[in-house]
């Protein structure tokens, strides 16, 4: 999923979908970035923390 449709998502959906609430997954993110990383990334740290959700929901 697209980082533009889950910005989109209903308070509702997002938490069915990734288990968490958008406020907790905004500050993950925040969290995140902050963190020094050696190498450059594919996939932003948006990305990074949508599919780690995802993947620990299932």
């Amino acid at each position: 999923m697209k980082i533009k449709r889950v910005e989109k998502l209903l308070p509702k959906n997002f938490k069915r979908r990734f288990g968490v609430t958008k406020k907790t997954y905004q500050l993950l993110v925040k969290i995140v970035k902050n963190k020094k990383l050696g190498r450059k990334l594919k996939l932003t740290v948006e990305e990074q923390v949508m599919v780690t959700l995802q993947y620990f929901r299932e």
